[in-house]
């Protein structure tokens, strides 16, 4: 029996970010493996807890490598890319025709599409799906109104404007296709395997310490627990770190009704949630994904729901690589 064990307890991760949690589980895995091979296997007990604990990592592996990849995600770029450039060739020519007086008819049709874009404000800086809304009912404005057409034809515009309409809807098409698509799936899986790997990993940890306190063989488990104890230090500090240099969420927002919203790239309103604020984060790429920071999902729920008509589903995992808008609820 072991008189000086180390004292190594079950860590909860639960609220790391969806990187670190992984790694920090793949670490405990790793040095499982390390330890104990088939020549010399560990305990049965223990293996008992061992087996599913590597089946939930493995899942999460999985499910977290598939999260980060769609097969939508560089077809949208590139097609938005080419949807961008017809779309300012197309504004450039227009403004520029708009201050030529020398050329009278050319100047008439740039002034008669140039007043509809100040209505519709179609602009390669919006977020994807409001650029893809913009430029469609631009686009629908100038189909639906003759002089505009002949404007377009006297501006040599009518093939730039169907190509980007076909740029267009090629966006608003893979945008749909991806939020069903098998990333996304796989981000809303990862939460259940996240849960899972956490039960795997409380029952790992318990069971080591009750099997090495009775085990007569009392060196058995030292490097082992001595090498989990460092890791939980390390990873703690690694955690540590990155909560103290996450950036603040930018003062700068606007209010829309009765809501705060705020635009920030990146997970920095880590400081926001230690307040106690409850926020929704909204995916600049598309805003029908919505990540709520709040637990309590009838009220989150309620806000989204009265905003877009859909019901938020609450998750602590948010993706460190995107951008996001921000909703603060109202105190």
């Amino acid at each position: 029996m072991l008189e000086n064990i180390p004292q190594v307890t079950y860590m909860d991760t639960s609220s790391w970010p969806k990187d670190m949690h992984l790694g920090y589980a793949q670490n405990v895995v790793r040095r499982i493996d390390e330890e104990w091979t088939t020549e010399y296997p560990a305990p049965a007990k223990l293996q008992e807890q061992i087996t599913p604990l590597k089946t939930a990592v493995a899942k999460e592996d999985e499910d977290y490598q598939q999260s980060r990849k769609s097969d939508q995600t560089a077809l949208i770029r590139q097609a938005d890319d080419e949807r961008d450039a017809l779309l300012n060739q197309a504004l450039t020519v227009i403004d520029a025709m708009a201050k030529v007086s020398a050329i009278p008819a050319s100047q008439q049709a740039a002034l008669i599409l140039k007043g509809l874009v100040d209505v519709y404000k179609p602009s390669a800086k919006l977020a994807l799906r409001d650029e893809s809304t913009q430029v469609d009912q631009w686009l629908q404005a100038i189909g639906e109104n003759l002089a505009a057409e002949q404007a377009a034809t006297t501006l040599g515009l009518t093939q730039i404007l169907a190509d980007l309409k076909t740029k267009n809807d090629l966006v608003i098409t893979l945008m749909d296709a991806r939020a069903a698509d098998r990333a996304q799936q796989a981000l809303i899986q990862l939460s259940e395997d996240r849960k899972e790997t956490d039960r795997c990993m409380r029952n790992f940890f318990r069971m080591m310490d009750a099997v090495a306190c009775v085990d007569a063989n009392e060196h058995r488990y030292l490097t082992i627990l001595g090498r989990l104890q460092q890791d939980q230090t390390e990873w703690r500090q690694r955690y540590d770190e990155y909560r103290r240099t996450a950036k603040r969420v930018s003062v700068k927002s606007s209010i829309v009704g009765n809501h705060l919203y705020s635009v920030s790239r990146g997970w920095t309103w880590a400081q926001l949630i230690d307040d106690g604020k409850a926020l929704l984060a909204i995916d600049a790429e598309d805003e029908n994904r919505i990540i709520s920071t709040d637990k309590k999902a009838e009220k989150v729920g309620g806000l989204y729901l009265a905003l877009a008509g859909v019901l938020v589903r609450p998750t602590d995992d948010i993706d460190t690589e995107k951008e996001y808008q921000l909703v603060a609820l109202p105190e």
